[in-house]
């Protein structure tokens, strides 16, 4: 399996295309089709969906422990932590 995945892609398609490439490319033999209709495209879908709220959820969460980038009502519960 020569091919990699581009962890690169943040949104459902990029992520969409990406899959369907490596599917494409390393298991040609086992998913034949990959049109909208088949049961193939609904794993990639839901694949692709679940990889999108990960990388949302993992922006979010690096996002509050920035003190430049954080939230406000986080702000006043950090701020007693660094004023000790």
């Amino acid at each position: 399996m020569a091919t990699v995945l581009n962890y690169n892609k943040r949104n459902f398609f990029e992520l969409k295309d990406e899959l369907k490439n490596y599917i494409k490319q390393n298991y040609p033999d086992t998913f034949q089709n990959l049109e909208d209709t088949s049961v193939g495209s609904v794993f990639i879908d839901i694949l692709a969906g679940t990889s999108e709220a990960l990388y949302y959820n993992l922006d979010r969460t690096f996002q509050e422990t920035q003190l430049e980038n954080a939230q406000l009502k986080n702000l006043y519960s950090i701020l007693p932590k660094i004023l000790e």
